[in-house]
């Protein structure tokens, strides 16, 4: 370590570089697929937004100087910022940067469904304010006066005539918060043991203080902004919404309003909510009519043939979940069973079901005549393999990443389903996008591609030559019970076999309801490596013991099974303790590995550890949901 002129002590200029190298960008595809834009990332944060204050409300971190949220959508961290933007056209066009605001710590864009425009917010000491963007110029625009309120998300989206945004707003006359209470806060027990859990206890509501800055902070003013004249309306009275999604007519808005009494136990996710549809085709006079009071809890994704839907249903107890195809105008509308499997199940995952948007702005299922698109991980035993498959009467394996590379399904770039974008990287070439076009039926094994195919890059990219040089390996053993486990090896540049050096050991805890599920194998050896946090330490000259399950640290023998890699005496160890939050149905469905295409609003889902290998593909799988989920 060295010391800086501002009294912080720098690491070594090896490690240095790499942390002060350009982030690798992540891709944002059009709806139409003719435009794309690259998304740059802040690394690290700054010790400046480090230090910002922050309010802990029912799950929520919120900066009160301008009602942004702190941390991110699983509840960790802080909330990365986009610093630069580059508008390109595809496939093959000029590539060209976007004229950010300056000192913009800008969210993720979203593109209106014609792709002649696109949106983002931009968070400022004092607001978070809203962007337009050009499709063709990229030329962008604030819109004057609008302060958005992002502290419980779907702040905004488009509307289905892709010329308005729907918004969450700062109400005009909200007033100063709640001043703290001048006696002392008095709690009392009653002797009786009760439930909490653990990972929501850190920022659940504590006091009627609390209670109050929550009331305070999220209440909203439902706006509309009219992007050809920049023009803001308000619609109805302010009040706690939660989610908003607009109906495909643009008149009616399905709203979901926060109701009291508010649990001290649990987030906002499980307060009590109204439902209600509005009709604000006169913003000024909204007619709203009340649906229920009780949360929804199955997930639905509508085909482009109206009738026709996917319904999943997960149970979390059992860490069950199915799939059934109902088409509600037949005369007996019985399900179609398309999956009925464990949650856990890695290796016959069947994968997300592929989404195209309307000209509304609204995802659907894609359809192929009567077939539908799985996209999936591929988990095996020789790592991630992901795959697309055409579904559901006799399933067809269109694409199947090789075992040298790994190359994930992006998107559709037009009607012809023979040809699509894909996310390709290997341990030497960082990721890229590509075309894969489908040439030919072959005969294949089981799992296999049913089709060759060919691939031509779009975008290319470069990275940080010393990480080129880190080599991994995946390391299978048996638990003396017969339990099978894994962990990813890393060895730093110009390691020696047999050489003995520090190791960091970093593992996290999972549950599993089956032990033949614990030992399946999941992500890729083919990734390009990342290196950040603890990973940085392989540029030091210390081997990483990757993504070991908590399992797997029952001995100390697991040390010693290094071929000679790792001092014993000299092994850190890192992780996180206490359970993982469990997300959404099934692993395909919650480990969205591709770059994000449209949306409105951020992913939430299950908290995965980082990881050396992976670090930089969790950051597309968390910029890649492009299916509305129901609240």
């Amino acid at each position: 370590m060295t010391s800086s002129s501002s009294g912080y002590d720098r690491p070594p200029k090896p490690i240095l570089d790499v942390m002060l190298a350009p982030s690798l960008p992540v891709p944002f595809l059009s709806a139409a697929g003719t435009r794309m834009l690259l998304v740059s990332w802040q690394r690290y944060s700054s010790i400046a937004r480090l230090a910002k204050p922050f309010l802990r409300l029912a799950g929520g971190r919120v900066e009160p100087g301008n009602h942004s949220r702190s941390d991110n959508a699983g509840g960790n961290g802080i909330r990365g910022c986009a610093t630069g933007f580059a508008l390109e056209q595809v496939p093959g066009g000029a590539t060209h940067p976007v004229a950010l605001p300056e000192k913009a710590c800008a969210g993720y864009p979203r593109w209106s469904a014609d792709g002649m425009h696109f949106a983002f917010e931009n968070v400022t000491a004092s607001s978070v304010e809203v962007w337009i963007g050009d499709g063709d110029t990229g030329e962008v625009r604030q819109v004057p006066g609008v302060r958005l309120n992002a502290m419980l998300g779907s702040e905004f989206q488009w509307m289905p005539d892709q010329h308005t945004l729907l918004v969450k707003l700062v109400p005009a006359h909200l007033g100063p918060p709640p001043a703290a209470p001048e006696g002392p806060v008095i709690q009392e027990s009653d002797g009786r043991s009760g439930e909490s859990s653990t990972y929501e206890a850190r920022d659940t509501l504590k006091d009627a203080h609390d209670v109050a800055l929550f009331d305070h902070y999220a209440t909203s003013q439902l706006g509309v902004v009219r992007i050809r004249d920049m023009s803001v309306a308000p619609v109805g009275a302010p009040g706690p919404y939660h989610g908003i999604r607009p109906a495909p007519d643009g008149r009616h808005v399905l709203v979901s309003t926060i109701q009291k009494p508010y649990s001290y136990l649990t987030t906002v996710a499980r307060f009590p909510r109204d439902l209600a549809v509005w009709d604000i085709s006169d913003p000024s006079d909204v007619v709203a009519h009340k649906i229920t009071s009780r949360p929804l809890r199955e997930r639905e994704r509508w085909t482009a043939q109206s009738d026709l839907a996917l319904l999943t249903e997960y149970d979390i107890n059992r860490e069950w979940w199915s799939a059934h195809l109902i088409n509600f105008h037949a005369r007996d509308p019985a399900p179609r069973v398309l999956w009925d499997m464990s949650s856990r199940e890695k290796y016959a995952a069947p994968g997300r079901p592929v989404m195209r948007v309307m000209p509304n702005g609204f995802p659907v299922i894609r359809q192929d005549d009567d077939s539908i698109f799985l996209a999936g991980t591929g988990a095996s035993p020789d790592g991630d393999r992901p795959f697309l498959d055409r579904a559901p009467l006799k399933t067809q394996r269109l694409f199947r990443s090789d075992k040298s590379s790994l190359e994930s399904f992006f998107a559709f770039t037009g009607d012809d389903s023979r040809s699509f974008l894909a996310w390709h990287q290997s341990p030497t070439d960082p990721p890229i996008v590509c075309v894969r076009t489908l040439d030919a039926a072959v005969a294949a094994p089981a799992r296999e591609a049913t089709w060759t195919s060919s691939r031509a890059a779009i975008t290319q990219i470069d990275a940080t030559p010393a990480v080129r040089q880190i080599r991994k390996r995946l390391v299978k053993y048996k638990r003396a019970d017969g339990v099978e486990l894994s962990f990813t090896l890393y060895t730093p540049r110009g390691y020696q076999e047999g050489t003995r050096v520090p190791a960091i050991l970093y593992a996290h805890p999972h549950d599993y309801a089956d032990e033949s599920k614990a030992g399946q194998t999941s992500a890729s050896q083919e990734t390009f490596t990342q290196l950040t946090v603890h990973c940085l330490l392989l540029l030091a000259g210390y081997a990483i013991i990757d993504n070991a399950s908590s399992r797997s640290l029952a001995t100390k023998a697991r040390v010693r099974y290094l071929h000679g890699a790792a001092r014993r005496r000299r092994t850190g160890r890192g992780g996180r303790g206490g359970s993982a939050r469990r997300g959404g149905p099934g692993p395909d469905w919650g480990d969205r590995a591709q770059p994000r295409r449209t949306d409105d609003r951020e992913p939430t889902g299950a908290f995965k550890p980082v990881s050396c290998g992976r670090r930089y593909e969790r950051r597309v799988q968390q910029d890649a949901h492009s299916m509305r989920v129901s609240e």
